[in-house]
C-alpha cells in the first residue's frame, strides 16, 4: 500500500474500534416527591343485585281447576285485588250442606233446651224423677255441642269457598303467572308472584373489618350499571351482628326509595358507604406503576432506580393510599414511570 492507502486503512480500523467501545449509559431526568399523609374519606364499596322490597308467591289454599285468571305478567295490582279464581261449584255445595246441617243441629238443640226446661218444672212439682231430669239436661248439652260443631263446619266450608278466589297480598307488579284457565291448582305450587318495587333493597356481605364500621342508618350511594352516571341515595336498614361461618361475612341490607320505579329487580348495583375520615400515607397516582401484576414504586439510590413493591388502598383526587411498603418522607419517582425499569440511571429533579 502507498502512504495514502495506509492512512485510510488505519482510519477505518480506528472507526470500527471506537464503535465497538461501550458508550456511557444515557440518563433520564425524573421528578421525585416525598410520600406524605393526607386525609381520606374512608369508604366501603360493595356489590349486589337490586331486589324487590316485597316478593310474594301466591299459593292456592284449596285445590281445583282454574276457572279464571284475571291478570297478566307486568300488570300493576293493589293489595286485595282478585288475581284469579278456582272452580267453586263443589265448595259451594259443601257450604250449602254445612248450612243445612247447622239448621238441623240448631233445631234439635232448641228442642232439647225446651225439653230440659219442661223437665225441670216437672221435677220441682215431683212429677218426674231426678234421673229423667238429668237425662234431659244431658240431651240439651249434647245437642248444643252438635250445633256448635255444625256452626264450625259451616264456617270452615264458607272459608274454603271464599278461598277459591286468589287475592294479591301486597300492592305491586305481577312478575310470574304459572297457570292458565283450565289448569289444575295444587296447594303446594304457587300460581302468581307479586313484587313491590316502590322501594327496593340490595343484600350485601360485610367483611369482619367492615362489620365494626357499618351501622343501621348509615347513608349509602348506589350506582347502577344499567343507569350510568346516576347515583341513588340509599340507607343501611339492617346489619346482622354475626358472621356466617362459611362465607365469613355478615349479612346487611341497603334500602333505596325507587321513585318512578326505575330500579328493576336484577339490576347490578355498586354500594358505597362512607365510614369516616383518616390520615393515610399517599403518593401521586402517577408514581405507581404495575410490574409483574403488582403495584410498584421507584426510588433513587446513587442515581440508580430501585423498584419496591407496595400494597395500595383507595385512590382519591389523584392520590393513592400506600398501606404497606413505604414510609412517610421517602422520595419516590413521580414521573415518568411507565418506561422505567430497575437499574436505570436517572437524574433527579425535585418536584416543586
Amino acid at each position: 500500500l502507498d502512504r495514502h492507502g495506509t492512512i485510510a486503512a488505519y482510519a477505518a480500523i480506528k472507526e470500527r474500534v471506537d464503535r465497538a467501545k461501550p458508550r456511557p449509559a444515557e440518563t433520564a431526568s425524573v421528578e421525585v416527591v416525598a410520600a406524605s399523609r393526607q386525609t381520606f374519606e374512608r369508604k366501603i364499596v360493595l356489590t349486589g343485585s337490586i331486589e324487590a322490597w316485597n316478593r310474594v308467591d301466591v299459593f292456592p289454599k284449596v285445590p281445583g281447576r282454574m276457572k279464571d285468571v284475571a291478570v297478566r305478567i307486568g300488570d300493576r295490582v293493589d293489595a286485595g285485588r282478585i288475581l284469579g279464581a278456582i272452580e267453586d261449584r263443589d265448595y259451594a255445595l259443601q257450604t250449602a250442606q254445612a248450612k243445612a246441617q247447622l239448621d238441623q243441629a240448631e233445631a234439635l238443640a232448641a228442642q232439647a233446651a225446651s225439653d230440659q226446661a219442661r223437665m225441670a218444672r216437672l221435677f220441682e212439682g215431683g212429677m218426674v224423677s231426678r234421673g229423667q231430669m238429668e237425662d234431659a239436661q244431658a240431651r240439651a248439652r249434647s245437642t248444643s255441642a252438635q250445633a256448635a260443631l255444625a256452626r264450625a263446619g259451616l264456617d270452615l266450608a264458607s272459608e274454603r269457598l271464599a278461598e277459591t278466589r286468589l287475592l294479591s297480598p301486597v300492592s305491586g307488579f305481577v312478575t310470574r303467572r304459572l297457570l292458565d284457565p283450565g289448569g289444575m291448582a295444587q296447594t303446594s305450587n304457587p300460581i302468581f308472584t307479586v313484587e313491590s318495587i316502590d322501594k327496593v333493597k340490595v343484600a350485601v356481605g360485610l367483611a369482619p373489618a367492615d362489620l365494626v364500621r357499618v351501622r343501621p342508618g348509615s347513608q349509602a350511594d348506589v350506582a347502577i350499571d344499567a343507569l350510568p352516571g346516576e347515583i341513588f341515595r340509599g340507607r343501611v336498614d339492617r346489619v346482622v351482628p354475626s358472621l356466617d361461618p362459611k362465607s365469613r361475612t355478615a349479612d346487611a341490607e341497603v334500602s333505596i326509595e325507587n321513585k318512578g320505579r326505575r330500579l328493576k329487580p336484577g339490576f347490578f348495583a355498586r354500594i358505597t358507604i362512607p365510614v369516616g375520615r383518616a390520615a393515610v400515607l399517599t403518593v401521586p397516582q402517577a408514581a405507581v406503576a404495575v410490574r409483574e401484576g403488582k403495584p410498584t414504586v421507584f426510588l433513587v439510590a446513587d442515581g440508580v432506580l430501585k423498584a419496591r413493591r407496595v400494597t395500595t388502598g383507595e385512590t382519591v383526587n389523584g392520590r393513592v393510599e400506600v398501606v404497606e411498603g413505604l414510609s412517610e418522607g421517602e422520595r419516590v419517582v413521580a414521573s415518568p414511570v411507565s418506561t422505567l425499569d430497575e437499574g436505570s440511571r436517572v437524574t433527579v429533579v425535585e418536584r416543586k
